[in-house]
């Protein structure tokens, strides 16, 4: 067996990097972490609802990207818009109503359509305030003969439920002022006057 030779002490040199590719690596790198960092304000971003699938799609992106709490707020707006659509007997049936709400919000800015719901639930709870409130004025008008204890007690029973439902609807439009503040900041208008089914301008889809 032949003896083996003397080995080297240098050490090996490495593999060189040209230094083209260590940069191209490094902007590789750096793109994919912003690809993974930087999301759109989904308050900025348009709904896409132009069919069931797309509308399906998008709240569930909602729902990845947006906290629980937001994610309450976006929910009830949009119930808000429903209740408008059937007050207004706009369609009726579950299919039809998904159908009109899914029209009314497309291409429109995500903030737009929580304001606009937060709008319909003040216009729905300051109208049901007011005729509350007509109906126990109405009520303490009322006379019960002499001795009818009975129907003074059943009087006297709606009028308490009254002011506890006044007082349920007084902190409902509290809350929901509140909402609206800086919804109503952020964008500079209203979109629901008295009597309007759906906001006044339906912006330009944004690509």
């Amino acid at each position: 067996m032949a003896p083996r030779g003397p080995t080297s002490s240098r050490p090996r040199a490495g593999r060189r990097h040209r230094p083209g590719a260590l940069l191209l690596a490094a902007l590789l790198v750096v793109g994919a972490a912003g690809a993974g960092c930087s999301r759109g304000d989904p308050w900025t971003e348009p709904v896409r609802s132009t069919s069931a699938a797309a509308y399906t799609t998008w709240h569930s992106r909602v729902a990845e990207n947006m906290p629980a709490e937001r994610r309450k707020q976006v929910d009830q707006a949009l119930q808000d818009i429903r209740f408008k659509i059937m007050g207004d007997r706009a369609a009726t049936g579950s299919a039809a109503i998904e159908g009109e709400l899914r029209r009314r919000i497309d291409g429109r800015p995500l903030r737009e359509v929580v304001q606009w719901g937060v709008e319909l639930r003040l216009e729905r709870l300051r109208g049901e305030f007011a005729g509350l409130k007509g109906a126990m004025n109405a009520n303490l008008r009322l006379v019960t003969r002499p001795g009818d204890s009975e129907s003074r007690r059943h009087l006297d029973g709606v009028e308490a439920r009254q002011k506890q439902r006044l007082d349920d609807l007084s902190a409902a439009i509290a809350a929901a002022e509140q909402e609206l503040a800086p919804l109503a900041a952020a964008t500079g208008r209203t979109f629901a006057g008295a009597g309007a089914g759906e906001p006044d301008r339906k912006p330009e889809l944004i690509k």
